[in-house]
């Protein structure tokens, strides 16, 4: 599947993917819908659920409750996407395997990216910029191990990594 250069404006939620395989979502622009959401109904601008080998790449996120979602995804490559002003995170990965993050930008959200139960990940040249909302990182990595983080670029965040139970990175 290829979804490219669709427009998303104005809707709680953006793209869903479930059970998907080889599927790449490019150069999209995703546009939530900005204070007239409750925070705990605002959705996600890409959910990805039960996925493998899934690119995502020159995306624009704003005003959703994240940016990315990833869920039991592997083999995932996301590439030179903006998050910006989300209610939560740029990017949220739970239980994911075999992920690249590569030159990314997650400015001013609540908090940039939390990685959690994920391993094996590449995460390189990413920009994490006044992300200064009440969960306060850049970068949270909660058990996550046998990764890479290179190059990555940390500015006016309240704190900028924030790593607990995570090994041999």
């Amino acid at each position: 599947v290829l979804i490219e250069r669709l427009t998303v404006r104005d809707t709680n939620h953006g793209i869903y993917l479930r059970n998907a395989l080889r599927t790449t979502i490019r150069d999209c622009v995703l546009e939530g819908r900005r204070g007239r959401v409750p925070e705990e109904n605002h959705g996600k601008a890409l959910h990805v659920w039960y996925t493998k080998d899934t690119t995502l790449q020159g995306n624009r996120m704003t005003a959703y409750r994240d940016g990315i979602y990833l869920s039991f995804a592997e083999a995932a490559d996301i590439e030179r996407n903006l998050a910006w002003e989300l209610d939560r995170f740029g990017l949220h990965s739970m239980y994911s395997q075999k992920i690249t993050i590569r030159n990314n930008a997650f400015l001013r959200n609540t908090a940039g990216v939390a990685l959690m139960f994920s391993n094996r990940m590449v995460m390189e040249g990413n920009r994490f910029a006044e992300n200064l909302g009440s969960r306060t990182y850049g970068l949270l990595l909660k058990d996550c191990s046998d990764s890479e983080f290179r190059e990555n670029r940390f500015t006016d965040n309240t704190i900028g990594l924030f790593v607990d139970g995570s090994n041999r990175n």
